[in-house]
């Protein structure tokens, strides 16, 4: 059985691979647009990040830099970092919306994490 370690970083690894894949089809051809579900990418965007927030956070054990979760820290910044990046891809577009949503998604996520009680990632028998 896993000890819960190792669901974090399985939980963080799965999510990195998949944004790591999305993120090397937009650059390389770049993403088609899904008319079907408006604001899509902006979805896309709050859960991949929220995503990558709450299980890197569980990985840290919830360390904090000042107040701040590190976890919220390093994605935040992480993010900010792509986006700005996008401006110089002819594929990409920069977004202050896609990163509104990135922010978005690692508060929720983040939130969410502190509000689970500690150690209710233990399965009761």
């Amino acid at each position: 059985m896993l000890r819960s370690a190792g669901r974090w970083r399985i939980g963080l690894a799965v999510t990195l691979l998949v944004g790591g894949v999305l993120s090397a089809i937009a650059y390389v051809r770049g993403l088609p647009e899904l008319r079907v579900i408006p604001q899509l990418d902006k979805v896309l965007h709050f859960g991949l990040a929220g995503s990558i927030a709450f299980f890197l956070h569980g990985v840290l054990k919830q360390r904090r830099v000042l107040t701040l979760p590190l976890a919220g820290v390093l994605v935040v910044v992480a993010c900010a970092i792509e986006e700005y990046m996008q401006r110089f891809v002819p594929t990409r577009n920069s977004s202050l919306g896609d990163f509104a949503a990135d922010v978005a998604g690692v508060v929720v996520s983040l939130a969410f994490a502190r509000s689970r009680p500690a150690g209710s990632d233990r399965r009761s028998d």
